[in-house]
């Protein structure tokens, strides 16, 4: 990793209740991906879905 990607990455602590921790795990070991790799999955497909949304209703 060169120092630009790292500049384009935040680290945070992330607290899951057990039960959706274990169901991601279960998800990610599905999809071959590690738990990181498939969040970040989720959040890309779902992040502005809403705002999409709403746009395309204003048109």
């Amino acid at each position: 990793m060169n120092s630009e990607t790292k500049s384009e990455e935040i680290y945070f602590t992330l607290r899951l209740p057990l039960e959706l921790n274990a169901k991601l795990i279960a998800e990610a070991e599905a999809e071959r991906r590690s738990r990181q790799s498939h969040i970040i999955y989720l959040l890309e497909k779902n992040v502005g879905r809403e705002n999409g949304k709403k746009e395309e209703a204003k048109k």
